[in-house]
């Protein structure tokens, strides 16, 4: 989108500085384009992206020694071998992890020199 079709579509009182919620708006239209296609390999790795392949939702937290009423699909077969008696993996459940945003709002920031 080249200059003048962006101030068009603006509120004529805009600074390019501040910005109302049209503007912001129009900026998030804008970024939507930039952000990488859903179905991309990346999103299947570790990393930024949410993978569309669901897991157990759970972290490895020890190994203990087995004990009855154990789930047997949680027994570690490497550490059984390796002791020569029965161990369980333990996991603890995945939370969702907090986002924290600092946005610096003083005056020092609030500078532009053109319309994006």
């Amino acid at each position: 989108m080249n200059q003048t079709a962006m101030s068009a579509l603006l509120p004529a009182h805009s600074d390019g500085v501040t910005l109302c919620l049209a503007e912001l708006l129009q900026y998030k239209n804008q970024t939507v384009r930039w952000l990488p296609p859903a179905h991309s390999i990346w999103s299947q790795l570790n990393g930024q992206h949410v993978s569309r392949h669901k897991g157990r939702g759970m972290n490895f937290a020890e190994v203990r020694p087995y004990q009855p009423g154990d789930d047997i699909r949680s027994i570690d077969w490497r550490v059984t071998a390796r002791t020569g008696k029965a161990h369980t993996k333990l996991f603890t459940e995945e939370r969702e992890q907090p986002v924290m945003m600092l946005i610096d709002l003083s005056s020092n920031m609030q500078f532009g020199s053109q319309l994006l």
